[in-house]
């Protein structure tokens, strides 16, 4: 495994353990994952209820729809791919699908079956480099420049792309946005999530576009869910990928889960009561060992997103001074 796979398997172990659950990592990045690796087996994939492909530049989606898989989804599983090269082929480096829209990549028919595509664009990493010329690189990306994904249902919250994880990702792409975020033409019947917004929008040739979208199947196998985003989820803004990955799954907000809706119930206690156990495990998360938290959530006192004196503070007056109430779970 080189080191950008490392760190896109750490982003995710980070989150699926923060919100406590079991999870496998499986490594397909060889062209044709079935033929070279084993592939799972029926009865390993149901025991998923969540499966998340983030595929990498030379990923195909196609790929993911290997037999077993397919019939996962038939079973009724769930799946949610995030990437900007697998669904589809790359357009040329020509802007010229930006004037006759001919380079929109037709999907295959499982692909439009159960993803809700009608068609895709992702725009090769190398296009600057075709424009520019390496080290010519602009300093900014101001032909696409994504910055959100814009919720459009009340299902999801929107998401912010993280520079830090971005920067510098990409020698062939300006450093503040994420190279290669695919835009989508849904089918019929499929649902936008999320709208491309870009932190150039006047100029942008994706902003408005979809990038979002999930399909919800019923037929003669049964009840199944897509989820198709085209970007990458740890070029993200971590606690909104979090969130994301919690709405997928139907997961309660852990904060609202271990009480009754507000903030402090540091160590988890099933009767939600604040004391001095949990001032003294938010002393050592903030100072001491600086453990995560069960629920980090749980550990904004004064909801400013962070945990720090102010929050410590914050709970021992609620706890034995003027016993205002914390903040809110959100």
């Amino acid at each position: 495994m080189d080191q950008h796979q490392d760190t896109v398997f750490n982003y995710y172990s980070t989150i699926l353990s923060e919100l406590n659950l079991e999870f496998d990592e499986s490594d397909y990045s060889v062209p044709d994952m079935c033929r070279i690796r084993d592939c799972k087996s029926l009865q390993e994939w149901t025991q998923y209820k969540l499966v998340i492909v983030d595929d990498g530049a030379r990923g195909s989606a196609a790929q993911v729809l290997e037999p077993n898989m397919l019939n996962y989804l038939r079973a009724g599983g769930k799946l949610a791919t995030f990437g900007n090269q697998g669904l589809i082929r790359p357009t040329s480096s020509s802007l010229e699908w930006h004037e006759k829209g001919s380079h929109w990549g037709p999907m295959d028919s499982h692909l439009s079956t159960y993803f809700g595509l009608d068609s895709g664009l992702c725009v090769k990493t190398n296009i600057y480099h075709d424009m520019f010329q390496y080290p010519n690189i602009p300093e900014s990306d101001t032909l696409f420049g994504f910055r959100r994904a814009e919720t459009q249902t009340s299902q999801f919250s929107s998401i912010d792309g993280d520079p830090n994880r971005y920067r510098k990702s990409h020698i062939l792409w300006p450093d503040d946005a994420p190279p290669g975020v695919t835009i989508y033409a849904p089918s019929p019947g499929a649902i936008t999530t999320h709208l491309f917004r870009s932190i150039h929008p006047e100029t942008s040739l994706f902003e408005g576009f979809p990038t979002g979208v999930k399909t919800v199947v019923d037929d003669a196998y049964g009840h199944h869910e897509t989820y198709t985003f085209g970007f990458h989820l740890y070029f993200m803004q971590q606690s909104d990928s979090k969130e994301l990955i919690r709405v997928l799954l139907g997961l309660e907000p852990c904060c609202g889960l271990y009480t009754t809706g507000f903030t402090g119930n540091i160590d988890c206690d099933i009767d939600g009561k604040r004391n001095l156990e949990d001032v003294t495990r938010l002393i050592d998360r903030v100072y001491i060992t600086k453990e995560r938290l069960c629920c980090e959530e749980n550990g904004d006192i004064n909801g400013d997103e962070s945990l720090n004196l102010a929050d410590i503070t914050e709970l021992v007056d609620h706890i034995w001074i003027s016993k205002d109430e914390t903040a809110a779970c959100e």
